[in-house]
Formats: structure tokens, sequence, C-alpha cells
């Protein structure tokens, strides 16, 4: 169960310095609109591969999500153009809203492992969960995980949606 625990500090942690200046957020936060603060809570599918979809723009409006979540869609055949795409989403979102203060999307998806994994052709492989609990000790399971979480942070993502804990079988 450590190993559980120390996996979601890990990915939980990757970006938390942003939240480091409690006064400068609020002071951020309360420059926006209710309409952009409401807008803040949505997590929203996209998509593409490559570039922001041009016709996406008259569907976003000016009040845009403050989140992505992609799938395998979503992902290239290289880290580099994984990236781009994400830089590409970013950039249109900013052109796209007319908030005072702009708080760039965060993108999350599941990198769960086994059949569930969506970098599989740029990334490592990732086992299952429950094959990473039968054979990797509580320290080679946080190293392969904070591994992924290095490799996903560099693509430009945010938040693993995988989830911690396998249930077994009564």
């Amino acid at each position: 169960m450590k190993v559980y625990f120390a996996i979601v500090s890990i990915l939980f942690s990757i970006n938390l310095n942003i939240f480091a200046d409690d006064a400068y957020i609020r002071t951020y936060i309360s420059e926006m609109s209710i309409e952009d603060k409401a807008s803040q809570v949505l997590m929203m599918s996209i998509e593409g591969k490559k570039t922001f979809p041009p016709h996406l723009s008259s569907y976003f409006d000016s009040y845009t999500p403050g989140a992505f979540i992609l799938f395998g869609y979503n992902f290239s055949d290289t880290p580099e153009a994984c990236a781009s795409y994400i830089k590409s989403v970013k950039q249109s979102i900013q052109n796209l809203s007319k908030a005072k203060t702009f708080m760039p999307p965060f993108f999350a998806s599941d990198f769960e492992g086994g059949r569930v994994y969506r970098i599989r052709k740029i990334g490592s492989p990732l086992p299952s969960p429950k094959k990473i609990a039968e054979t990797l000790t509580e320290e080679e399971a946080l190293n392969l995980y904070t591994h992924t979480a290095e490799q996903i942070n560099l693509l430009g993502i945010h938040l693993n949606l995988a989830p911690i804990v396998e249930k077994e079988k009564i």
C-alpha cells in the first residue's frame, strides 16, 4: 500500500510549485469573471493530433475549458509531434480567450499501463498495475512510475488519470 501512496505523491507533485504563492493566486482569481471561473472546472476532449483544429474556434468562443483530456487518437508517432500538438492547443486557446487573465489549460490522459497506455508508440513500455504489483518491489515500482511521470511531463501532460489501486478478487 505504501507504493500506491508514493505513486500518488509523485503524480500529483509534478507541477505543485505553481500553487506556492496563495496571495498571488487569490489576486489572479479575483480578476476572473464568473464565466471564466466556471470554464476552469471543465475538462473536455478535443480532436486532432497535429495542430489545434481551426473549426473548433467557433465552438469554444471566448470561454475556454480549464483542461483537456487526451485519448489515443490525440497522440502522434513521435514525442516531438505530441508536445507540438499540446503547445498548439495551448496557444490557440490563449488566442481565443478574451479573459482579462488567461490561465493555460492543463492536459490529462490515461497512462495506467497494460492495455491502457496512450503513449505506447513513443514511450517506455508500462506493464499493467497488477503485473507491477506482482513482480516489482516498492522501490522498483516507484522508479518505474517516476520515469513514466517524467515522460508524460515532457510531453506537456499534467495529470495521469490512471487508477492507483487494483481491487483483488475475494
